[in-house]
């Protein structure tokens, strides 16, 4: 595991899972999706989709699909792209 991937790592172990932070939130979820740590990525996405109804709630759904479809769970990815 490269450093950008274990401190995306770290750091999305961090999210609150109240979601009482939504902004770092969502740029944790980048920040893993950029280290290519598609499974944190997602888990960030998740909880920043279960905590609040969002406007920018797509984004996290693409992102969702985008992490899944990054890890070959191609058939999972649909569904969150399709939402």
């Amino acid at each position: 595991m490269g450093v950008g991937r274990s401190r995306a790592v770290a750091a999305c172990d961090a999210i609150p899972e109240d979601g009482t932070n939504q902004l770092r939130t969502a740029q944790l979820a980048k920040f893993a999706r950029s280290a290519a740590d598609y499974e944190s990525s997602a888990q960030a996405y998740g909880t920043f989709l279960r905590v609040q109804k969002n406007p920018q709630a797509y984004r996290a759904h693409f992102g969702i699909g985008w992490s899944l479809e990054n890890r070959k769970k191609f058939d999972e990815a649909a569904l969150p792209y399709r939402r």
